[in-house]
């Protein structure tokens, strides 16, 4: 591996169209992987300033050299210098294993055992295993620094890696730090299993990835812990995940972009399918338990939230797949408890778009003794069509509520905003509250088909509620259509209520 990053440091073609293969498995810490742990041939690789043992070397102080480089270093005169290569061929592990890599390079960027791979490069079949790597101005992974994809795609298939990464700024993953294609030319992300825990000082954390553009996740078995931002990726760019079980814990910061069990935050719309997530999220930002914040119109398909998993919160915008912003979300089913803020929603906080053929199961709660305003079993503020779900749980608070609703808090936004063949069994429980309904809080949208079977309880008696109803609590220009209420509306003196 040394000499490997000794040539690749030293060339011009990043050994490109060259394949270099894993023969046996490498531990940093055991003698036996060294021709001779006490040789000094190598002299000072770590760049430390002192010339050590090659273990030595490679296991304390800024440990490995990395494969590429990309930074400033010192010539022999102690002169300043610029550097930066790239690995552009195929690395073959042939199911072997590395083990106890280490990496502490805090005046280079994109640190990782490959710190840059670019077109055509291709990694594969290895187990990077209890691997270390901190420091660094930014872009930190333990297997990739950096992925460019420019002219040719870049791949990465097969890999298992156990590891933690720390970076002290920003885009930190625990595969790879940054990854970066093209609409023609991907980074491609296949067949990974990753346990993994990673923190980062400013912003865009992944369990898998930091930051990700133009990249392609496809089949990961992840258990990730991350200081924040996203399950997997942290800041998504043109990503798609397709495949996996996740099991994710994170606790997340104020800012940056947003807190989401596979996303934290997407600047496009994102694709996300097929998975099995569990979380544990806490954070005071924008949450998703799949995709915190979303620009465009993510799609959001075929997603099993598993029992047990938690949100806990007290910000606004928090949803048991997407916290803020649009999605197209269908086939899924949340199993999650939540505790929430203003726009909250057992499946998408606050945003627009489609909402089908899914199921929440679970509590929303608040302990605020503030008004809290707009959630809902499904939805908390809705603009859109949401048709074929159903919600089951409670939602209890112990303050006052505006605009809460069995399946949606506040569905007002846009005239195409509509209810079709809705259901929910979430008793609602409150101090006091106002536009509260067994299905939606407030609505200018038509209602078909709606059933709740579910109390409405108001805990205050010496307060006064109003526009409560069984199936809504206000509508606008609305149209209600084959709607059954069957339960009971508990309250002190109360205004404007309905059976429906």
């Amino acid at each position: 591996l040394v000499d490997l990053a000794i040539s690749v440091n030293e060339s011009s073609d990043g050994a490109s169209s060259k394949t270099y293969t894993l023969i046996r498995n490498l531990d940093f810490n055991d003698d036996s992987s060294y021709k001779n742990p006490t040789s000094t041939t190598y002299g000072d690789i770590n760049r430390d300033g002192k010339i050590d043992d090659i273990k030595t070397e490679l296991t304390s102080s800024k440990g490995f050299p990395m494969i590429g480089i990309n930074g400033t270093l010192k010539n022999e005169n102690d002169e300043d210098y610029t550097v930066e290569t790239s690995f552009q061929g195929v690395f073959d592990g042939k199911g072997y294993s590395i083990s106890n890599l280490y990496i502490d390079s805090p005046s280079l960027t994109c640190n990782g055992l490959f710190s840059n791979i670019s077109d055509g490069a291709e990694i594969k079949n290895i187990k990077l295993l209890d691997s270390k790597v901190n420091g660094g101005i930014e872009k930190f992974g333990s297997l990739v620094g950096c992925a460019k994809a420019k002219e040719k795609q870049v791949t990465l298939d097969n890999i298992t890696v156990t590891a933690t990464v720390n970076g002290p700024s920003a885009n930190a993953g625990g595969l790879i730090g940054y990854s970066e294609g093209t609409e023609a030319n991907k980074v491609i992300v296949n067949n990974i299993t990753a346990n993994t825990n990673v923190s980062v000082g400013s912003a865009y954390a992944g369990g898998l990835i930091g930051t990700s553009n133009n990249t392609e996740i496809n089949n990961i078995e992840i258990t990730s812990n991350v200081s924040q931002a996203g399950g997997i990726v942290g800041q998504a760019i043109n990503t798609n995940v397709d495949g996996g079980n996740v099991n994710t814990t994170i606790i997340g910061k104020s800012g940056n972009g947003g807190t989401g069990g596979i996303l934290g935050s997407s600047q496009t719309p994102a694709s996300i399918k097929n998975l099995n997530i569990k979380y544990d999220i806490t954070s005071y930002n924008i949450i998703g338990g799949v995709l915190g914040n979303s620009s465009g119109y993510a799609t959001i398909d075929n997603i099993n939230v598993l029992t047990g998993s938690t949100i806990k919160s007290s910000s606004d915008s928090v949803g048991g797949l997407v916290g803020s912003g649009g999605a197209n979300i269908s086939n899924s089913e949340v199993n999650a408890d939540i505790s929430v803020g203003y726009s909250s929603g057992g499946i998408l906080g606050y945003g627009g778009g489609t909402i089908s053929d899914s199921t929440f199961n679970g509590n929303i709660t608040s302990n605020s003794t503030y008004e809290i305003r707009y959630v809902g079993g499904i939805a908390g503020s809705f603009s859109g069509k949401i048709e074929n779900v159903k919600s089951n749980g409670k939602l209890k608070f112990d303050c006052s509520a505006l605009n809460v609703g069995g399946i949606v808090g506040d569905n007002t936004n846009g005239s195409s905003s509509s209810l079709n063949n809705v259901n929910s069994t979430m008793n609602l429980n409150m101090k006091y509250g106002s536009n509260v309904g067994g299905i939606v809080g407030s609505t200018n949208g038509d209602i078909e088909n709606a059933t709740a079977n579910l109390d409405i309880t108001f805990t205050d008696n010496s307060s006064s509620n109003s526009h409560i109803g069984g199936i809504a609590g206000f509508t606008g220009s609305s149209i209600v259509n084959n709607a059954t209420y069957i339960g009971t509306i508990s309250s002190g003196t109360t205004f404007n209520v309905a059976g429906l």
